[in-house]
Parts: structure tokens; C-alpha cells; sequence
């Protein structure tokens, strides 16, 4: 998870605090988790672990703290991706973004994070909070085959990370090599 603790978070932050001890809580017995908090400097709070108690011991929820100032979104995601590019690609792998504003302090752009993300098959689910620069979330999170949501009350972070982490365990990997030749190829899968 890479989590957005700039200072416009301000007095929602404690809530996201709570939602994602609530998604470390969800995590089955193999699952790893990993995280990233950021302002304009990137921190690893929480290096993968599989430990839920570990997890919530070392991610220490104590409110914004000595952060609070602008937004290194970009570089954020980026330092999340790291901690899940050596986990088995065959496995469900995904770096969870929440956010309530757009990039103000990255040295990488968008393009930078979307590539690295394609390259390394870490799909992006993007968790907007409030008004937020919604086309490139949402586009970021679509193109690397993740999900954008839009939260507008702390009410909604639970449902959204429930159906993020139920979407990581229920999933189908389908591939298909075409047969060599010309025309119309019709398949047809059932599940």
C-alpha cells in the first residue's frame, strides 16, 4: 500500500489509518504486505511482512506526525512497486493507492509510474479521496488492469478495501496463442 499523508489529509487521515489496518486484517495466512507512506519524502514504513501484528506495530497510525507537506505521489507508488517486484508474478500482486490530491513533489511522472508498473505486472488500484485529478487516476489504474474508486466519506474506505483485497482472491488467468494464419479467430471460454 502506498499512502498519501501530505498535508491536505489533514483530519482524514486517521481514518485511513483505520481502513487500512482494516485491509492488514483481511490478508490471508500467505499474503505479504508492504507499506509506503509519502508526503514530498517517501518512506517505507512497513517492509513486507507477513505478520499482521507486525504489520500494524510498524506502520505506527499516529496521525500525519512529521509529514504533512506536499505530495510525492508518483515516487510513493513507486517505492510500493519495489517491495512487490521480486513476489512470483504468477501470483495475485497489486499496489493499492490512496491519494486525495495530484502529484506535486515527484521527480518521475505519471508516464514513468504507469511504464514501471507495465513492465513489472503490478496492476494499480487507485483509491481517490475527495476532489482529486480523477482522469489520471482512474486511467492509470484501468491501463495496468487494476480499479479506480471514488470516496467522497471515510464511511466508504471499508467497502472499497474489502472489495479490493476480495478482487486480489478471486481471479482467473486466462491466455491464449492464436493459431498462425489469417481470418477471424473465434474463442470462446467458459468459467
Amino acid at each position: 500500500m502506498a499512502l498519501d499523508y501530505s498535508g491536505s489529509m489533514g483530519q482524514n487521515i486517521t481514518p485511513l489509518e483505520d481502513a487500512a489496518i482494516g485491509f492488514v486484517k483481511l490478508k490471508g495466512e500467505n499474503d505479504i504486505i508492504s507499506i509506503v507512506k509519502f508526503d514530498e519524502n517517501v518512506k517505507l514504513s512497513v517492509p513486507a511482512n507477513k505478520s499482521i501484528n507486525e504489520i500494524i506495530k510498524n506502520f505506527e497510525p499516529r496521525g500525519l506526525g512529521k509529514f504533512g507537506g506536499y505530495t510525492a505521489l508518483y515516487q510513493g507508488a513507486k517505492l510500493a512497486e519495489n517491495q512487490i517486484i521480486d513476489s512470483p508474478k504468477n501470483n495475485p500482486r497489486a499496489l493499492v493507492l490512496f491519494t486525495d490530491g495530484e502529484d506535486n513533489a515527484s521527480t518521475i511522472s505519471a508516464n514513468d509510474l504507469y511504464k514501471y508498473s507495465i513492465e513489472n505486472s503490478i496492476p494499480i488500484f487507485t483509491i481517490a479521496f475527495g476532489i482529486v485529478n480523477k482522469e489520471l487516476l482512474s486511467e492509470l489504474s484501468k491501463n495496468t488492469g487494476g480499479r479506480f474508486y471514488q470516496t467522497y466519506s471515510s464511511n466508504e474506505f471499508k467497502g472499497v478495501f474489502e472489495d479490493i483485497y476480495h478482487s486480489l482472491k478471486n481471479y482467473y488467468i486466462i491466455t491464449y496463442k492464436p493459431p498462425k494464419g489469417t481470418g477471424k479467430h473465434i474463442i470462446n471460454v467458459g468459467i
